[in-house]
Order: C-alpha cells, then structure tokens, then sequence
C-alpha cells in the first residue's frame, strides 16, 4: 500500500494532464478521456477502498487533501474522484464475495446517488429496484453504481437501503 506522500504525489501528477484538458472537459460535458485514464492509472477512483480489496485505503486527512488539490485545477475531477469515494466506503458492508466482484477490475470507476429517488421491493433472493436518479455524476464512466432506495418493512414503515448495480443491469 503507498504512504500518504506516495498518493498526494500521484495526485499532483494529473495537474498537467487536467489542465491540457480542461477545454475538452467543459466541452465535452463530461472528463476528457486523458484525464479519465489518469485517474485509473494513479488508482484515485480507489483512494478509500481497503488495500485488502486493491485500494490504496488513504487517510481521511490525505483524501481530503486530494480533492482539494484537485479541485484547485478543476472542480469536476474532484467530484468524479470524490463520487468514486462513497461506493468504497459503503463496501465495507458488504460480504467478501459481493466485495470482490465489485471491484475485480483495478480500472472500474463508480458513481453514486444518495438521493432515495427509487423504491425496491423483495423479490426471491434479491429486490426489484425501480426509480430515477436524476444525478449520478460519472455514471457514463461508471461499472457500478450504489443507488438508494426506500424499501418497504414489515411495519409498514419503509426503510433506506443502498444498492450496488452493475450498469449492465441499468436501463
């Protein structure tokens, strides 16, 4: 696992790269290609993954750092590592086997939505999830995306629930 210098240098490494791209970027509506490949070469879609799952597991302090240097050269490179973020955290709920197949690609990059903009209901061993998530930065980008939903309880209350869904299961 790198130290915490090791991750803010490859962080710093992008600014070149950001910045020649930062046309095609705001152009594009999306991260221009190079900067996309970068951020999968430098790991930083994984900043708060476990080392046990293939992240770099950085320190709260140096993740926050990260961002705010990138932010500094452009604030959509932050959001899309920032939002690559939460779907590492929240793994750490799951089972190992769920967690493997997750991340089993060191290139995959994530999206996610903490807007409960859907609803899933129990079906056989797993839930139908229905609904619209209106912004799922990065989702173009994304293999999986942990989307919220509410789900209904046996109370009659409805309960929210993150799920991970693999953009092939997405229409």
């Amino acid at each position: 696992m790198p130290d915490a210098s090791e991750v803010l240098d490859s962080a710093d490494a992008l600014e070149p790269i950001i910045s020649a791209n930062i046309s095609a970027t705001e152009s594009g509506r999306r991260l221009a290609a190079p900067v996309v490949a970068a951020i999968r070469a430098a790991g930083l879609q994984r900043l708060m993954l476990t080392a046990e799952n293939g992240g770099l597991e950085a320190p709260l302090l140096t993740a926050l750092e990260i961002y705010e240097r990138l932010a500094g050269v452009d604030p959509s490179v932050s959001w899309i590592v920032w939002n690559n973020t939460l779907p590492c955290l929240f793994s750490r709920f799951l089972n190992s086997p769920a967690r493997a197949e997750i991340f089993a690609d060191p290139d995959w990059l994530f999206a996610s939505s903490t807007r409960p903009s859907g609803r899933a209901v129990a079906e056989g061993e797993g839930y139908r999830l229905t609904g619209r998530w209106a912004l799922v930065s990065g989702c173009e980008l994304a293999e999986w995306m942990p989307l919220t939903a509410m789900v209904p309880r046996d109370d009659g209350e409805e309960a929210l629930r993150f799920f991970f869904v693999h953009r092939s299961e997405l229409r």
